[in-house]
């Protein structure tokens, strides 16, 4: 316990070094941290004691818990995280002025069980969504991921001369990177305008809303960059992004749950823009690949089968107990990877464009934070 309770310590501090000392992003990480099983008291005592002035109380973790569950928070965090949040409630809020408090939980007459009449079935259709997205989803040929991943050994001396002092290169260029644009993350929380596509300081990274993951893409097939003419020339505007790993250290609980190690040291900002990361799912047909744990195992093993796992940082050993047993029946469904003509050269221009654009976004004058 006191090992678990040091480990939140220690994430909680690296998160608040990064995003400035809130309660807000305490509480989150705290979440995450335990995916999803809160304790109200323990999460008390941690809130006391980063912050002992505040006027702390239960009806303010009431208001993060149902944030996290269907509020503004919710897309930061997996569908099991959600469900254990919901199930941890909420401790009951005394009244303030001369009411009387709810009776400790001792206290409290023990309810029969309920009896659910809606049952979740998901896990029984898990194979067949698995088998219709292996249908629909293109990966990044193999080849591409070698190209960019020789490149980004070469260009890294180029890169650390670029990229202000800020910038933690090692989160974005470590050994067997295939991330595209280092030095660029997505936005968390909400999009500041004035922010998109800038270099900020305090976050230490190009800010982004999926424009730069798109470029490869576009290069592949075009030869040139993305813009909303050539996304829709290339019939890409009927697919979606998919991000197979997640790129946002507070969002990796299934990662550390279902590989045998996990290294917290580095940062998994360099898989925003990784080749070998984004897929291309139809639209409408996304969701699954959030949502249901055993579908994003089976993109985990799928991704291994075409990358190995030189391209993710910290990760190492997907569990074999955590593997689905219907995983291999996807073999035969999964698309097999296009290499599109001129790849070569395309993958070049790309390459060639990235280092002229981060120089470019790099110099330009920005108010430090």
């Amino acid at each position: 316990m006191a090992e678990a309770a040091n480990d939140f310590a220690h994430e909680a501090g690296e998160v608040m070094r990064r995003t400035g000392p809130t309660i807000a992003s305490l509480v989150l990480e705290y979440v995450h941290h335990h995916n999803g099983v809160v304790d109200y008291d323990s999460l008390t005592a941690e809130v006391l004691r980063q912050f002992p002035d505040s006027a702390w109380k239960p009806s303010h973790w009431s208001w993060y818990r149902n944030q996290i569950v269907r509020g503004k928070y919710r897309d930061q965090f997996s569908e099991e995280e959600r469900r254990n949040v919901a199930m941890s409630g909420a401790r009951p809020i005394s009244t303030e002025r001369g009411g009387r408090s709810a009776p400790p939980r001792s206290e409290v007459r023990a309810r029969k069980p309920f009896r659910r009449i809606y049952e979740d079935k998901s896990g029984e259709v898990e194979r067949d969504v698995a088998i219709v997205l292996a249908r629909v989803a293109h990966h990044v040929h193999p080849d591409v991921v070698t190209r960019i991943a020789a490149a980004n050994a070469a260009y890294r001396a180029e890169f650390e001369a670029t990229a202000p002092r800020e910038v933690t290169v090692d989160d974005f260029l470590y050994h067997g990177s295939a991330c595209v644009f280092p030095g660029i993350r997505r936005f968390t929380g909400r999009m500041v305008p004035a922010e998109k596509h800038k270099y900020v300081p305090g976050e230490g990274a190009i800010i982004d809303d999926n424009v730069f993951p798109r470029q490869l893409w576009c290069y592949l097939q075009l030869g040139r960059g993305y813009s909303a003419p050539a996304w829709k020339e290339t019939g890409m505007q009927d697919f979606e992004l998919a991000h197979i790993f997640s790129h946002k250290p507070a969002e990796r609980a299934l990662e550390k749950r279902v590989f045998e190690e996990v290294d917290r040291a580095p940062k998994p900002y360099g898989l925003f823009t990784c080749a070998a990361n984004v897929a291309l799912v139809p639209k409408g047909l996304v969701k699954p690949t959030d949502g249901l744990d055993a579908v994003r195992i089976a993109f985990f093993k799928r991704h291994i089968d075409l990358y190995g796992e030189g391209a993710l940082p910290g990760l190492h050993g997907l569990k074999d107990s955590e593997i689905p047993e219907w995983c291999d029946d996807l073999r035969d469904h999964w698309l097999e990877p296009i290499l599109p003509a001129n790849w070569e050269r395309n993958t070049d221009r790309l390459l060639k464009y990235r280092a002229r654009r981060l120089r470019e976004i790099f110099s330009k004058p920005t108010e430090r934070a």
